[in-house]
């Protein structure tokens, strides 16, 4: 009797569960967004990494330069992966969606390191102005972005309309990071020319409730505060970081010079003082206070081109997602995403456990910058034995010296012109490993990044539709403000073909472009405010690049609206 009253529990139990299984089957069919599509390639972004060793070896070779160099070169033998070095772009993985950068200066340790290099390529480190004859050139102070006397229309027999438009750049030229301060400054850096204001104000209450006007004045100098008065790095009156008056300057200049293309020129950006400003516009920053001192002068900018004064200017909101979870900084959490970028920097074990000459490709440029290193502690006071994360990168030194010279302060006796653009010079070749040259590095950055540009898909579908449907009633342009290592991703996403660190007010804009009296719709993308040409051979020069060519291209990697990446993140997924 008990045997056949379990026999028909048992068999309720895997009816129910079927039942269950089967709903839940129909539920993710039907009921849940999809996360499949077309591809232009039969590749997958997910790529099994395990056969690339960590401990990899490369032997240094001896090297030309440029093309032909010819210096450790990565290829597979026989399934194992071996690193090449800092000079040569690697072979990925088969099927891989990678394509390596094109070899030039900046990807060439050995040029960045050589004593016979003088400067950095050409690129400007001295000020923000450019003069107008060279606008274009790589301006670390300030880079170049849209204006209206580069800016190119598309030409008028190919009958097309901007409806879209979304901006990401960098913040403007700040004093530099508390943590990239020496151990002892020989001189204060003060800021009372650059107020930096937070406050808050009721909305919808009695409008006699306002708040007072105040501003941030940080000291070093409090009385009875024997720790502050000793306390390591930077003193003055900034915050560090904080946007300076020549940063706050350049980001006014930035607005003035978007808002005469966008609203001058194209008329996509619709007047500030519109009552469809606000139906047509988004702005958007990161939870790092930089980003909010830069739009605030972007918009103080673009009232001043269109003629409105201080006190008329419409408020504008500005977006910021969640701490933890925005996906502009990037904040939110990636592990794979983590552990693949810390793969890339990996110092490796000490030389003597793999011998003199072989290293694995980050080990190696730190083992051939230890000189400098200790030419550079020596005059900045950075202790060899504990150098706070500045032996891990070229990072901390380059921060801290460009800001000096992007502002025009006191060189630091013992570091000569030669030593700093050194420096600048192993920086970018840094940024171009991180991002690009390393094969790893875009999978890296879709985890890190993918929700962003998952977002940005989305925006171009709206747009899309809403042009298609009912004209120009939504949206019409976004405007993001982040970091370096926002525009470092996007930019690795996109596979640049030359990749640059890019400096203060770096800037990419992707336009949507219609061909009038069809339904056709086409990208182009500006860095700098040139046409950005990517390593893809199916993106290739990013000037009217279908639409569904480059939603392809991101549903591929990252899967509708982000769909692919929460697993892959948590390592449910190889990513």
């Amino acid at each position: 009797m008990s045997e056949s009253i379990g026999a028909r529990w048992a068999a309720r139990i895997v009816v129910a569960t079927s039942l269950f299984l089967a709903i839940y089957l129909l539920v993710v069919a039907f009921v849940l967004p999809p996360c499949d599509f077309d591809s232009l390639r039969p590749w997958p972004l997910s790529l099994d990494f395990s056969s690339w060793k960590k401990s990899s070896i490369i032997t240094t070779a001896a090297a030309g330069f440029g093309m032909s160099d010819g210096e450790n070169v990565a290829v597979f033998h026989n399934g194992a992966y071996t690193s090449g070095a800092s000079d040569e772009p690697e072979t990925p993985p088969l099927g891989s969606p990678w394509f390596a950068p094109r070899a030039s200066y900046i990807n060439n340790l050995t040029s960045a390191l050589s004593p016979s290099t003088t400067g950095v390529y050409g690129f400007l480190y001295n000020d923000s102005a450019t003069p107008d004859g060279s606008y274009g050139v790589y301006n670390w102070c300030n880079m170049p972005h849209v204006r209206k006397a580069e800016y190119v229309v598309p030409p008028a027999d190919e009958h097309r309309t901007l409806v879209y438009v979304e901006l990401v750049h960098r913040h403007h030229k700040r004093t530099p990071y508390a943590a990239n301060g020496f151990p002892h400054e020989k001189y204060p850096w003060h800021c009372e020319d650059a107020q930096i204001h937070l406050y808050g104000q009721p909305s919808g209450l009695n409008e006699n409730i306002s708040p007072g006007v105040a501003h941030y004045a940080p000291t070093f100098d409090a009385p009875n505060n024997p720790f502050l008065k000793s306390a390591l790095g930077w003193h003055g009156s900034c915050q560090f970081p904080q946007l300076t008056a020549g940063g706050l300057a350049d980001a006014w200049q930035h607005g003035m010079d978007l808002y005469d293309v966008y609203h001058g020129l194209l008329g996509i950006l619709p007047a500030m003082d519109d009552a469809a400003w606000h139906d047509h516009v988004a702005f958007r920053v990161t939870n790092n206070p930089i980003t909010s001192q830069t739009v605030t002068m972007v918009l103080g900018g673009m009232a001043s081109a269109a003629g409105i004064r201080a006190e008329t200017m419409p408020d504008t909101p500005l977006a910021v997602e969640a701490a933890g979870f925005d996906s502009l900084e990037p904040q939110y959490t990636c592990s794979a995403a983590a552990a693949l970028f810390e793969a890339i920097v990996d110092p490796g074990p000490p030389a003597s456990a793999i011998g003199a000459r072989t290293f694995p490709v980050w080990a190696d440029h730190l083992k051939r910058l230890a000189p400098l290193f200790a030419q550079l502690d020596a005059a900045s006071g950075v202790d060899p034995a504990n150098p706070r994360g500045f032996h891990a990168s070229v990072d901390h030194y380059y921060d801290n010296l460009s800001s000096r010279q992007c502002h025009g302060l006191s060189a630091v006796a013992g570091i000569s012109q030669d030593m700093a653009d050194t420096i600048f010079r192993v920086g970018q070749w840094e940024y171009s490993r991180m991002y690009r040259d390393d094969a790893r590095s875009l999978t890296a950055s879709v985890g890190a990044w993918g929700v962003w540009v998952a977002q940005l898909a989305g925006h171009l579908r709206i747009a899309r539709d809403e042009n298609e449907k009912q004209g120009k009633n939504g949206v019409r342009y976004r405007h993001n403000v982040a970091h370096d290592g926002s525009l470092s991703r996007l930019l690795s996403i996109l596979q640049a073909d030359e990749m640059v660190w890019p400096g203060m007010g770096s800037e990419v804009v992707v336009e949507l472009w219609r061909k009038e009296g069809t339904s056709s719709y086409d990208v182009r993308v500006l860095f700098g405010g040139q046409i950005l040409r990517s390593s893809h051979p199916e993106l290739g020069l990013l000037d009217m690049v279908p639409l569904k060519a480059l939603l392809t291209y991101i549903d591929g990697l990252v899967g509708v609206d982000a769909c692919l990446l929460p697993a892959k993140c948590n390592g449910s997924q190889p990513l």
